[in-house]
């Protein structure tokens, strides 16, 4: 267990450059940023105004950081101003939508291309997801669907995967975005989505669902869980890590997925790494977990 301040649930975690980790925790009284620089723990001041769910930092580039949450947030920090506690330095997206929108999974592209997801409610009750794009520092609504979405993945700007609701799972090619006809039949949320290379996918979702698409074909893995899972990342097809609900924590070494103790019964909501041999898992209650072998 890592020590950190107290938060009452940890929604997300990035691996940064420099060996760096961001965390986004939501506490009473608002929504918490930390910073991980290799010793310790800090907190970010930060304008956000709702809870907050995704976090990314471009490390492709210049560094920038993004974050986004309920009430339609996309806050961006650059770098080059210098100082996360000056609030000038947050540029807050100005065309908040007054609808209840939640924006959280990030993509930052290796040129110019950034993508957020999230979803919003109609006045009827019923669901959309979207994808909100960024080229050359402009917002425009990517792709409107059906069914909320959750997750995003890509190798590059013209290989980009989305995830969401009833199995649904939308790839973009670099021109446009289309519906992915995996075959698979069920209702089950699909929470995230991790990739190697160009083509080999795992995407986890509600009651233990595991997809995997190996180049060719998308198959369903036994996980060996009933619960809800709802974040993967791996370093290797060999060495995979998914988390859910439980305390669950899963590895897949290429073969079969194993659990692993965890320590916690609290509700896992994200996990990320920078080696085989180093992973961070984050979920309610404070809970940081660190994996080194």
């Amino acid at each position: 267990m890592v020590s950190t301040p107290v938060a009452l649930a940890f929604t997300s975690i990035c691996a940064a450059a420099r060996g760096e980790y961001y965390l986004l925790g939501n506490k009473f009284g608002g929504p918490i940023v930390l910073k991980y620089d290799g010793v310790g723990w800090s907190t970010i001041p930060n304008p956000s105004i709702d809870t907050l769910l995704g976090v990314a930092e471009n490390t492709h580039g210049d560094q920038e950081l993004l974050l986004t949450g309920f009430s339609d947030q996309i806050l961006a920090y650059d770098p080059r101003c210098g100082d996360m506690a000056n609030n000038s330095c947050w540029k807050v997206r100005s065309d908040i939508d007054t609808r209840e929108i939640y924006n959280s999974a990030i993509y930052f592209g290796q040129q110019t291309k950034v993508f957020v997801v999230g979803g919003y409610e109609l006045t009827d009750g019923s669901t959309r997801g979207w994808v909100y794009g960024r080229e050359n520092g402009i917002w425009s609504t990517s792709l409107v669907t059906t069914p909320p979405l959750h997750g995003i993945w890509g190798s590059a700007d013209n290989n980009v995967y989305v995830v969401g609701s009833a199995l649904k799972i939308f790839h973009f090619d670099g021109s446009g975005w289309a519906a992915i006809q995996h075959g698979k039949v069920g209702g089950q949320t699909l929470n995230d989505v991790w990739g190697i290379g160009g083509a080999l996918l795992f995407a986890v979702g509600d009651d233990g669902t595991i997809l995997y698409f190996d180049g060719n074909s998308w198959e369903w893995l036994q996980s060996g869980v009933d619960v809800d899972l709802y974040g993967v990342w791996g370093s290797s097809t060999e060495n995979v890590f998914c988390v859910g609900a439980n305390g669950i924590i899963l590895r897949y070494d290429g073969n079969v997925w194993v659990p692993m103790k965890s320590g916690t019964s609290q509700l896992l909501r994200d996990v990320t790494g920078t080696s085989d041999t180093d992973v961070l898992v984050v979920g309610d209650r404070g809970v940081v977990l660190r994996y080194l072998h």
